[in-house]
């Protein structure tokens, strides 16, 4: 598995310097109008919820399979601190398109968005074409990976707002919670896991593996892409509403 570590680890860096984590990082005077991408979130957040579900082993027979899924369980909430922070952040109406609910709705399934639900059915279609427990772990360690290019940059943000504390999903009692992890913490770097990982039944198809490894960070890429245009979206619409004033 230290082969699959480490390319993992070398895709999560090379996310980590897409300009939308960028963004987060540099942002030197950051309002609320920063966290205007989080709408666009609710779609891959709540889609992960049964991503995990989807994963989890009905009847597990060996150490791998119960690590899969205590893994899933340990995630299963996640997407409560999510809807929580929703409510701390108060996100005006124009970050969710408009007023209405149709307005929110048209929002999570324009077009323009549409790589943000395409990861979550990619990933369907992977973890059906993985073999065994140990294969959906390596998926697992992907979107942990990602969501640690993303969060790490987003932390940056949060503290310097004074927020880092405040929120859940977003925030500090996330990643305490993490590293508590039995298996799959972005916390950890390619060589802790590679100490940890289990002795798998059955066998891992590192070519395939690899391809899959690709084939979800580019996902996260173009999901990135979108999460980035919502933020330039929502600022044209406010400096338009400004203006009008």
């Amino acid at each position: 598995m230290n082969k699959v570590f480490v390319s993992i680890e070398q895709h999560k860096n090379h996310l980590a310097e897409h300009s939308f984590c960028q963004h987060l990082r540099n942002a030197e005077y950051p309002d609320k109008s920063i966290f205007s991408f989080v709408p666009l979130m609710s779609f891959f957040v709540l889609g992960f919820r049964d991503l995990l579900e989807y994963m989890r082993v009905p009847f597990p027979s060996n150490q791998t399979e119960f690590l899969l899924n205590e893994h899933c369980t340990e995630d299963s909430d996640h997407w409560l601190w999510f809807l929580q922070d929703l409510e701390t952040l108060e996100l005006p109406i124009g970050a969710w398109g408009g007023e209405k609910i149709s307005d929110s709705l048209h929002l999570i399934w324009a077009p323009q968005n549409a790589a943000i639900r395409r990861q979550i059915y990619d990933i369907v279609v992977l973890i059906n074409s993985c073999k065994n427990a140990q294969e959906k772990l390596v998926i697992i360690e992907c979107l942990e990976a990602a969501f640690a290019a993303f969060i790490e940059s987003l932390n940056v943000l949060t503290k310097r707002m004074g927020v880092y504390q405040q929120l859940v999903y977003f925030g500090e009692h996330h990643y305490d919670k993490e590293s508590e992890h039995t298996m799959g913490s972005w916390l950890d770097s390619a060589e802790p896991k590679a100490q940890k990982a289990p002795k798998a039944k059955g066998t891992i198809r590192y070519p395939v593996m690899e391809q899959m490894i690709d084939d979800i960070f580019q996902g996260f890429e173009a999901m990135f892409s979108c999460w980035e245009k919502g933020i330039e979206i929502s600022m044209q619409r406010d400096t338009r509403v400004a203006w009008l004033q």
